[in-house]
C-alpha cells in the first residue's frame, strides 16, 4: 500500500467528529493506516487552538492545526503563532458588542486560551468544556494538563479584554434577532460562518484554505496536491483549492453540489472511506 496524496486537511466538527463529538474507532485507524505509510494529517477547524491541538494530541499525530477556521496556526509542535491580522481590531469589537447589546443576543469571544462570555446561559454553557473526553480511545493524552490551559472569563467590560480577540460567536437566544444581526454582518467586512446554532465571526485576512497555504509553506507540497475532508460553508475556501476536495454526506445540499466527491455522513465512518476510497491504493 502507499498513499496517493502527502497530506489531508480534515474539519472535525461534523466531519471527523460524530454526532456524539466523538472520533469513531474507524476513523481513528484509519488515520493510523494513512500516518504509518508516510502521510501527514493537517486538522483544519473553527474550535480553538487548544481544543484542535487536544483532537491532534489524542490521535498521535504531528499537531500541524488550523483552528478558529483559519485565524490561528500552528506548524508542527515547536511553531505556533497568531497571524497578527487576523486578531480583531478593538472598534470591531465594540462594533459587535454594540450590536449584540441592541438585539440582546449572547456571545462568546475568543482569544488564544480563553473563552469570554457575558453570562451564563444554557446556550452558552456546553462551550465551557471545549476539550472533548477522548478517554475511550485509551491514548497518553494529558487530559487535565490541556484543561488547565484553557479559561473562562466572564465579561466585565473592560477594555484589555477586547484585545486580542480572534473569534466572536453570536448565539441565537432570539431567532429573529439573530437573522437581523447576521443580515446587517453580510454587508460588513468580516468572514462570516452561520449554522442554526450560531453565527461564527473572524476577519477576513485568512480562512481555512489560505491557512493551509500558509503551513504548507515550510514543505515541499501546495494546497493543489493535498486532500481535503470537510462539511461546511466555513471548508469552501480550502476545499476547492485541494487537489481532491470530499465532504461527508452530512453536509448541507449547496455544499455537495458544489463538491462533488462525496463519501457516508460523520456518523457511518465518512473519513475511513474517504481516506481508503481516496488517499491510499
Amino acid at each position: 500500500m502507499k498513499i496517493v496524496y502527502p497530506y489531508i486537511a480534515i474539519d472535525l466538527d461534523g466531519t471527523l467528529l460524530n454526532s456524539d463529538k466523538k472520533i469513531s474507532y474507524a476513523d481513528y485507524y484509519a488515520i493510523k493506516l494513512y500516518t504509518s505509510l508516510g502521510g501527514k494529517i493537517i486538522l483544519a477547524s473553527g474550535r480553538s487552538p487548544l481544543s484542535t491541538e487536544w483532537v491532534a494530541e489524542n490521535l498521535s499525530i504531528e499537531k500541524s492545526i488550523v483552528a478558529f477556521n483559519g485565524a490561528f496556526i500552528q506548524c508542527g509542535s515547536e511553531k505556533q503563532y497568531n497571524l497578527i491580522e487576523s486578531i480583531f481590531q478593538v472598534k470591531d469589537i465594540e462594533y459587535l458588542l454594540k450590536l449584540c447589546d441592541e438585539f440582546e443576543l449572547e456571545y462568546i469571544m475568543y482569544n488564544y486560551n480563553s473563552m469570554i462570555i457575558n453570562n451564563v446561559t444554557p446556550l452558552n454553557k456546553r462551550w465551557l468544556n471545549d476539550l472533548l473526553d477522548f478517554s475511550y480511545l485509551k491514548t497518553n493524552a494529558n487530559y487535565s494538563e490541556y484543561l488547565g490551559r484553557f479559561h473562562v472569563i466572564k465579561w466585565n467590560r473592560t477594555a484589555e479584554l477586547m484585545e486580542g480577540i480572534l473569534k466572536f460567536v453570536v448565539l441565537p437566544n432570539k431567532m429573529d434577532a439573530f437573522e437581523k444581526m447576521f443580515s446587517i454582518l453580510q454587508n460588513q467586512d468580516f468572514s462570516l460562518n452561520k449554522t442554526p446554532r450560531y453565527i461564527e465571526i473572524t476577519n477576513n485576512f485568512y480562512d481555512k484554505g489560505k491557512a493551509l497555504e500558509k503551513i504548507l509553506e515550510g514543505t515541499d507540497f501546495l494546497i493543489n496536491d493535498i486532500m481535503v475532508i470537510g462539511d461546511n460553508y466555513n471548508d469552501l475556501s480550502m476545499l476547492r483549492a485541494a487537489k481532491l476536495g470530499v465532504v461527508v454526506d452530512n453536509s448541507p445540499l449547496d455544499i455537495k453540489k458544489q463538491i462533488k466527491n462525496m463519501v457516508s455522513n460523520n456518523d457511518n465512518n465518512g473519513v475511513t472511506e474517504a481516506i481508503l476510497r481516496y488517499a491510499i491504493r
